[in-house]
This record gives C-alpha cells, structure tokens and sequence, in this order.
C-alpha cells in the first residue's frame, strides 16, 4: 500500500502531552482526506487508526476521547 508524508504533532488529554505520528495510506481516500492512517502514540506503535462512518477506531486505543482527539487533528490537516 502506498502512504504520503508522516504528521508529527502533540495534543494534550487528561493532562499529559502526548506525541502523535501518523502516517496516512494513499488509498481508500474519503472526500478528499485519507481514510486510514498508521500510528504511534508516545512512540509506540498503536497500528491503524480509521474512519468509520463519524467514529474513528484503533484496536489499541481504549480511550475515545483520545481517539477523537487525534482523529480531529487529522481532520484538520486536510481541511
């Protein structure tokens, strides 16, 4: 699978910094925006985060607020 540039950025959640890599998948690619996105959370990798219907997911990420944090993010960069 092809992938574009890495988004480095930082976000706090619950009062801690985290440190957010992600790399987005050249396809699928909804309205404009990757749907998928391989990533690390604090340098760990967490896998792929992706968009489904208005939710994202990870397998890895228990927490949604985070999760919808980052996504939000993502959303961002391509907007």
């Amino acid at each position: 699978m092809s992938i574009l540039e890495e988004i480095h950025f930082a976000l706090y959640h619950n009062g801690k910094l985290h440190a957010v890599t992600a790399t987005p998948y050249l396809f699928p690619v909804e309205n404009g925006m990757p749907a998928c996105f391989n990533a690390k959370l604090d340098d760990k990798n967490i896998g792929d985060i992706k968009r489904s219907e208005h939710k994202w997911e990870n397998e890895n990420i228990a927490d949604e607020e985070l999760l919808s944090k980052i996504g939000s993010f993502l959303c961002s960069k391509y907007k």
